[in-house]
């Protein structure tokens, strides 16, 4: 990674705090996987996400708003965010709160999406090294939710087993990953250089799990 990202995701990894439990994924996981995910994104998006990181960082707990309004969660809510974050870029309102905050909110129904399984301690979810699988554009949003649905939902709904839980938050970043990125280009704007698949992020010590500030750049 180079040095000026690696500083810039350092100014707003702050503690996470840890919030009742939601859905699936705890909100206190989600707000690591937005500064995972932000690691990975090109450098255009990155700017933006990072200097937008207070309303990107509230969009993700709408879900747990949400969660005690509904019985259970739907996957295909993510579909009317993510078109919606389109007409927003669009319509060029990269300067409004809801744009930023779309961004958060789509993140965190993709990780609900991706693992809807109730889950207690923090540090049980948060592998000690995440891969980057580099960018697969989403060309429909109906086909690609289906296909989170079917390849991780279903198959792995209630499994706790550790190495089952690092699997699907790498899923659920780089999936974060590409519909941010997807939805950026379908807006008209360019990414930036897009990261090389191989890309990694490594925390070395168990605090760093909660604070989410020792990342580095890797290659495959």
């Amino acid at each position: 990674m180079h040095r000026f990202t690696v500083l810039f995701i350092a100014a707003i990894f702050v503690l996470l705090q840890i919030p009742s439990p939601a859905l699936a994924f705890k909100s206190s996981v989600r707000c690591q996987m937005i500064r995972d995910a932000i690691a990975f994104a090109p450098a255009e998006l990155q700017l933006y996400l990072v200097s937008n990181f207070d309303a990107v960082h509230k969009g993700i707990h709408l879900v747990d708003l949400n969660s005690s309004q509904i019985k259970e969660f739907n996957p295909y809510d993510a579909e009317k965010v993510y078109l919606a974050l389109i007409e927003n870029i669009r319509q060029e309102q990269l300067c409004s709160y809801n744009t930023a905050h779309r961004f958060g909110v789509l993140a965190g129904y993709l990780a609900e999406s991706v693992s809807p399984s109730r889950h207690s301690e923090l540090r049980d979810l948060i592998p000690g090294k995440i891969l980057y699988d580099g960018q697969h554009p989403v060309q429909d949003i109906r086909s690609s939710l289906s296909r989170i649905v079917r390849d991780y939902r279903n198959p792995y709904l209630g499994k706790k087993r550790r190495e089952v839980t690092d699997f699907l938050y790498t899923v659920a970043v780089n999936e974060i990953v590409d519909h941010w990125v997807s939805a950026w280009q379908a807006g008209g704007l360019d990414a930036g250089e897009i990261k090389m698949a191989g890309f990694d992020i490594r925390r070395a010590r168990q605090a760093d799990l909660l604070r989410g500030v020792s990342v580095s750049g890797g290659g495959g």
